[in-house]
């Protein structure tokens, strides 16, 4: 940030980072220093976590300290109002009074949204629709297995109202959890696909939070951070010096999503979410990081115009020289990530662009108009459209 002038930002992260491998079995330590006694362990419906054993582990370690562990496990990918509705009341009927979250960010927000409206009353569309804000929430604590969402740190929970095909975020200060135990050998069971997808999901939080116009000091040197740790990883595996399995890679990519999660907390994201929430509104079968990499070449093009100097900046990061090749950039990302899908694979057609422009103007306004110079609708449907087309 080269001008200071007018510099101005506020920083409290509430939640307690505890990072490392095999920091997994300090969860129940934890949980009885947030006072909690009855915890509810909530978790994917998906088998993957309980076939490598990741929700046994985590269960175990609870019960080492609890006699009275629930496990509730049915959130699914872009989990709706409904569910967090049925979370919610699973903890009033089980007596539970504190949160553990294990999965990627559908699980973690499902938790962080209930802690919000078991405390506040009312029913999750309430909050997302800004009808009820809540003033506390239950203690949560996040176990991420996923190198993606860095919600184990931020004050979002993005949930869907499938009514109104709106896949917004609450935003509030009472649902940061109280503690983020940060465990990057869950990491080590993602599949190939899975891993792309996660790790693109950080890119973008941190590339979005960089480029942004509420970037500030403290953001900037987040994503940039984050931005370092997975450039390191794609050079490595651009020249097969590395692999999704090599020694440290999920240690990087794990601490690049909680630093870009500290990154958007500050500063939020822009074109590339507010697109991408539009998009799994309609399709909630849609992965979030892949629904961001089929958007992002064509987001490169758009968003290199608008700040070239900065983006001058993340190409060198990655070892690049040319500046105004971003989006090549962005692509190569992409393809060495094996992300390269075009939307049309995914149901979408041409027809569709201008509603998935409206969702996005309707229910994402505040990302939209977080892009320096704002976005208009010709440079959204240029996205979209070329996103479907796979070019």
């Amino acid at each position: 940030m080269s001008d200071w002038s007018g510099v101005s930002f506020r920083f409290n992260l509430p939640t307690k980072v505890v990072f490392g491998r095999g920091t997994s079995g300090e969860v129940a330590k934890e949980a009885l220093s947030l006072g909690i006694r009855v915890p509810v362990l909530v978790t994917t419906a998906g088998g993957s976590l309980r076939r490598h054993g990741h929700i046994d582990r985590v269960e175990k370690a609870l019960k080492r300290y609890f006699q009275d562990v629930k496990v509730f496990d049915r959130v699914t990918t872009n989990p709706t109002t409904d569910l967090v509705d049925e979370l919610v009341n699973y903890i009033r009927v089980e007596g539970a009074d504190g949160l553990v979250a294990l999965g990627g960010g559908s699980a973690i927000d499902t938790a962080k949204a209930a802690s919000l409206v078991f405390m506040g009353g009312g029913r999750t569309k309430d909050y997302l629709l800004g009808v009820r804000k809540g003033k506390e929430a239950l203690p949560l604590i996040a176990m991420p297995t996923t190198h993606g969402t860095g919600t184990e740190v931020n004050k979002y929970a993005v949930v869907t109202d499938p009514e109104l095909s709106a896949k917004v975020a609450i935003v509030s200060r009472h649902i940061y959890p109280k503690v983020a135990i940060v465990d990057p050998s869950f990491m080590d069971t993602l599949p190939p696909s899975l891993s792309g997808a996660t790790t693109f999901d950080a890119l973008a939080h941190a590339l979005e939070s960089y480029l942004s116009k509420s970037v500030n000091p403290l953001s900037e040197m987040f994503a940039l951070e984050a931005i370092k740790q997975i450039a390191l990883v794609y050079k490595g595996m651009k020249d097969g010096s590395l692999s999704w399995g090599s020694p440290g890679v999920r240690d990087r990519l794990a601490w690049a999503s909680t630093a870009a999660g500290i990154a958007i907390d500050q500063s939020r994201t822009g074109i590339l979410h507010a697109l991408e929430h539009a998009l799994s509104a309609f399709n909630p079968e849609l992965h979030h990081g892949l629904g961001l990499a089929m958007l992002a070449a064509a987001w490169a093009k758009v968003i290199e115009r608008k700040v070239p100097d900065r983006v001058s900046e993340i190409v060198k990061v990655f070892g690049g020289s040319k500046p105004d090749h971003f989006h090549e950039l962005i692509s190569d990302v992409i393809h060495v990530f094996g992300l390269e899908k075009s939307l049309r694979e995914y149901g979408f057609e041409e027809e569709d662009v201008d509603d998935i422009i409206e969702n996005a103007r309707t229910y994402l306004g505040a990302l939209l108009s977080n892009v320096p110079g704002g976005v208009g609708d010709e440079e959204l449907r240029f996205i979209v459209t070329e996103s479907i087309l796979g070019r």
